[in-house]
């Protein structure tokens, strides 16, 4: 298919955030999902698609779901 030089280091970032998102907001997030799909994220290293909400949420819960979401990606790297 497609390639995707990165897609190693950027399952595994993925996969940190998600790890830092479940111990501090347990239940937040559904697992990674792994796809063939590159969405751009071959473009460069730590990058990986984030969807906020579902027809199920409110505007406000996504507004708060995106910055739990933010601050675990800070904290995974600042663990880099």
């Amino acid at each position: 298919g497609l390639q995707h030089p990165y897609w190693r280091e950027n399952f595994k970032f993925a996969l940190a955030v998600s790890k830092i998102l479940g111990r501090d907001y347990n239940g937040l997030s559904r697992p990674v999902n792994l796809r063939a799909d590159r969405f751009n994220t071959h473009v460069t290293r730590y990058s990986f698609l984030i969807e906020m909400g579902s027809d199920k949420n409110t505007l406000s819960e996504a507004k708060r779901a995106a910055v739990c979401t933010v601050e675990s990606i800070i904290k995974t790297i600042e663990n880099l």
